[in-house]
């Protein structure tokens, strides 16, 4: 009983001589954020978003992207490979839009394109499209799981970049 009392008083401190709380780290929300006016557009060159489902739960983490727009041949594909526990959870949901229609009416008030796996020979009559449709910044990836895992014409696709005249990257 002696040891539990004096466990006990031990816990019981005066108040001047009790650790002080310990400070809240202030983190910034996603909600606080003003003036998030940015959105972009997907497209995967596999026309499935299976193998790159993970980008848009990055897009939503560390991006400010108000709009998040996939677009492929099938809405209900990508819902099936980008819907889910993590995206409800964590407000993807609020922001991701799906859409079904060519590429130069989806990316119409978009500041942003991501092309996930690529295909070089479509390259260039998306980037027109792009460009029709005011995008200031174009990110181009060709991956091994793409249709061109490679770019055969360095030359034609900084030519079709270059008259794009938006910002651009393209990994490899």
């Amino acid at each position: 009983m002696l040891v539990i009392s004096g466990a006990l008083a031990g816990l019981l401190l005066a108040p001047s001589q009790q650790r002080p709380a310990p400070r809240r780290l202030l983190v910034p929300q996603r909600h606080a954020v003003s003036l998030m006016s940015e959105s972009i557009v997907v497209t995967d060159g596999t026309d499935s978003f299976y193998a790159s489902r993970g980008l848009f739960q990055l897009l939503h983490d560390h991006g400010a992207f108000d709009k998040i727009t996939a677009c492929s041949s099938s809405t209900a594909d990508a819902k099936k490979m980008l819907l889910s526990r993590q995206a409800r959870y964590s407000g993807l949901i609020d922001v991701l839009h799906f859409s079904e229609s060519p590429l130069g009416d989806t990316m119409a008030g978009a500041t942003t394109w991501l092309a996930v796996n690529a295909e070089e020979a479509a390259l260039e009559g998306q980037l027109a499209q792009a460009k029709a449709a005011g995008v200031r910044r174009v990110f181009v990836h060709l991956g091994a799981d793409g249709p061109s895992p490679t770019v055969a014409n360095q030359e034609a696709l900084h030519s079709a970049l270059e008259a794009c005249g938006a910002e651009y990257t393209v990994m490899r």
